[in-house]
């Protein structure tokens, strides 16, 4: 499915696609947006920051739908491109807010593929096995929004917020799963090429959630990739997706077996 067409226009002006510098401005946040957010472990003491915009536009496959192997390039040199470990980055989006069919409290937070399959989950998923507790949930919630702060309160260059490590909560934090454990991080250690996140979606309640699930247990969305020229793909959740074949199978299956019967109804 291609993304709507308003939605693919803000990308582009979000990222810089355009081979034109744009004018310095205001970061802006929306509840249920998410931020992937690159950071060095060495050389660099700036974090880049993207605004990927609402979390629900990620249900089906977007392709390449964001290039900043140039400002990547500029932040963290073009190491980044053939293998350098010190160059991490995740996703994470936590609303306080109800919005796209989540409720209040929904956090979305990244893991690294443990084995590169783009679309099928690879990863350990949060609170799995043990669901994350209320504690621990309201915590993932501050520390996520602490961050989301700090971004709403950069200027953009380039369509990025380049935001310094002093100032933001995303590098200590995200290493731990910004306190929910393990990490929410990949690396480039093994080169950029197929280097991929799987993306969770983690309720905090049932009320209202479209789709519904477990609360504290996260639920595999997709994955986001990025090769070693800067573009970002999503890929969603195949097994979420019914095949187009099988789903025009199904559709004409269940009409052939209404046809069958308002006939046999005629006869009787």
């Amino acid at each position: 499915m291609q993304i709507k067409s308003k939605h693919l226009l803000t990308m582009f002006v979000m990222v810089g696609l355009s081979a034109a510098a744009l004018p310095a401005n205001a970061a802006t946040f929306a509840q249920g947006d998410l931020l992937l957010a690159f950071r060095a472990d060495s050389g660099s003491n700036t974090i880049l920051t993207v605004n990927l915009g609402q979390a629900s536009n990620f249900t089906t496959t977007q392709s390449n739908f964001l290039n900043i192997g140039t400002i990547l390039d500029t932040t963290y040199t073009s190491g980044w491109r053939t293998g350098d470990a010190s160059l991490n980055w995740a996703i994470a989006g936590n609303n306080n807010a109800t919005v796209g069919g989540n409720p209040t409290g929904t956090t979305y937070l990244s893991v690294a593929q443990d084995t590169v399959d783009l679309g099928t989950q690879s990863s350990a998923a949060w609170g799995d096995p043990s669901a994350l507790g209320f504690t621990a949930r309201s915590n993932l919630a501050s520390q996520i929004g602490s961050a989301q702060t700090t971004y709403a309160g950069a200027t953009l260059s380039s369509g990025v917020a380049l935001i310094s490590n002093s100032t933001t909560t995303w590098d200590d934090n995200v290493i731990e799963g910004f306190g929910a454990g393990s990490t929410a991080e990949g690396n480039f250690a093994a080169g950029a090429t197929g280097t991929a996140l799987d993306l969770y979606r983690i309720l905090n309640t049932t009320a209202g959630a479209s789709p519904t699930g477990t609360v504290g247990v996260g639920a595999f969305q997709g994955t986001f990739s990025m090769n070693n020229s800067g573009q970002v793909s999503f890929t969603a959740n195949v097994a979420a997706v019914p095949e187009p074949g099988k789903a025009l199978l199904g559709g004409l299956g269940l009409a052939s077996l209404f046809m069958r019967r308002r006939r046999q109804a005629k006869a009787a």
